[in-house]
């Protein structure tokens, strides 16, 4: 009988940044860059990926009068 040990470490970092185009003083349209680096190793596995996302959403602040 043999034992696997799984037993590993990782490491991940992220970064988003972007902008915001105001179409008035309540809505905008939010444009941005997503950057993902993941490294994870193992007895077992090693994996290393990378991703690059573009993202838009919009913007909605409500205001007290």
């Amino acid at each position: 009988m043999s034992k696997t040990n799984n037993d590993g470490y990782g490491s991940f970092f992220d970064f988003k940044g972007g902008g915001v185009l105001f179409f008035n003083q309540s809505v905008g349209l939010e444009l941005f860059l997503n950057y993902i680096l993941s490294n994870s190793k193992s007895s077992i596995s090693n994996s290393n990926t990378n991703s690059l996302s573009i993202g838009i959403g919009f913007q909605i602040h409500l205001e007290k009068k």
